[in-house]
C-alpha cells in the first residue's frame, strides 16, 4: 500500500483533477489504483463546492457590496460582452453539457463545481450527469498515461 500515491492522487484531484493522473504515474501504481484515487479526490471536491457554492457565492456577493459602499470598487457594467456570451451559454443545451461534462476538467474542479451549481442546481440530472462524468474522466485520464509513460 503506497500511502504516498494515494494521498498525491487524492490532493490533486480535488485541485487540478487533469493532471492527478499523470502524478500518480511517478509511483508505479496499478490502472485502477490512479482512476480510484483520482475519482476519490474529485468526488469530495466536487461535493464540498457543489453544496456550499452558495454560501460562498453569497459571502462573495455581501463583500462587493461593502466595498462598493465604500467606495473602494466601482460597479461593474451590466451588459458587458462577457456577460452577454454567459447568458447565451446558460441558455443553450449545448453549453450545459459543455460546461458539466468538459468545465471541472479544464478549470478546477472547485471552480468548474462552483459554476455548475450557479447555473443548473435546479436540473436534477446535473448531479449525477456529472459524477459520470468524472469517473469517464478518471479512467481517460489513466488509460492516457498508460498509453503515453506505460507501466
Amino acid at each position: 500500500m503506497n500511502f504516498a500515491a494515494y494521498s498525491t492522487g487524492f490532493l490533486m484531484g480535488t485541485v487540478k483533477f487533469m493532471f492527478a493522473a499523470t502524478s500518480m504515474m511517478a509511483f508505479s501504481v496499478s490502472y485502477w489504483e490512479v482512476v480510484f484515487a483520482t475519482f476519490l479526490g474529485a468526488f469530495v471536491s466536487f461535493n464540498i463546492f457543489f453544496f456550499f457554492s452558495g454560501l460562498l457565492m453569497e459571502r462573495a456577493r455581501e463583500k462587493k457590496l461593502e466595498k462598493i459602499k465604500n467606495g473602494s470598487l466601482k460597479p461593474k457594467k451590466q451588459f458587458s460582452r462577457m456577460n452577454k456570451f454567459i447568458v447565451k451559454m446558460k441558455l443553450s443545451s449545448f453549453g450545459y453539457f459543455i460546461l458539466v461534462i468538459v468545465g471541472p476538467m479544464v478549470l478546477s474542479i472547485p471552480i468548474g463545481s462552483i459554476i455548475i451549481a450557479k447555473f443548473y442546481r435546479r436540473i436534477k440530472f446535473t448531479y449525477w450527469l456529472e459524477m459520470v462524468s468524472l469517473f469517464l474522466w478518471a479512467n481517460l485520464f489513466a488509460l492516457a498515461n498508460l498509453y503515453i509513460f506505460g507501466e
